[in-house]
């Protein structure tokens, strides 16, 4: 399982009661709250959806059932963050796996140019960059400073990551 960065940390708005649940992990609420027609797309404040909250917080569950419940899974919070990157980031595979089997786009960038392969690459999190190669993601695409994936993982000390992005695709 892996760690939440805290990339772009933002204040959560437990207004709405859907996020107060996921962030809690609390399944039976969140189901209960989806069930009787919460909407898994609302957005607080800063554009998180249930579905990025989950995604950043490394609710499996919560990300399972959301999607069950038409969660989208383009959607971005104001920094153009998706749940996606913030699952990447975070290096929770299993919800990387399911929002790429839900056609989750895997080059899309945030408000920096940066993808979900760059910020798993500047934390470190082998196993998201592994899924994300095997979906095709771009390792050559750049941030809007220049750099690509490989670069970020140097600068992060990520020796073994940077090598694997630079190996050659098979």
């Amino acid at each position: 399982m892996g760690s939440n960065p805290g990339f772009g940390e933002i204040a959560i708005d437990f207004g709405n009661p859907l996020l107060k649940a996921i962030n809690d992990q609390d399944y039976t609420r969140t189901y209960q709250l989806l069930v009787r027609g919460a909407n898994p797309n609302a957005a607080d404040p800063q554009g998180r959806t249930a579905l990025i909250l989950a995604s950043q917080v490394g609710f499996v569950a919560g990300v399972t059932v959301l999607l069950e419940n038409k969660a989208n899974v383009r959607l971005a919070d104001r920094l153009g963050n998706t749940a996606l990157m913030w699952a990447s980031a975070g290096g929770f595979v299993e919800i990387v796996e399911e929002l790429l089997a839900a056609s989750s786009s895997v080059d899309a960038k945030n408000k920096e140019g940066q993808t979900a392969l760059m910020l798993a690459a500047k934390y470190g999190q082998r196993g998201a960059i592994t899924l994300l190669l095997n979906a095709k993601a771009d390792r050559e695409m750049r941030d809007l400073t220049g750099r690509t994936a490989a670069d970020l993982a140097r600068q992060g000390g990520h020796t073994t990551e940077e090598r694997l992005l630079l190996e050659k695709p098979k």
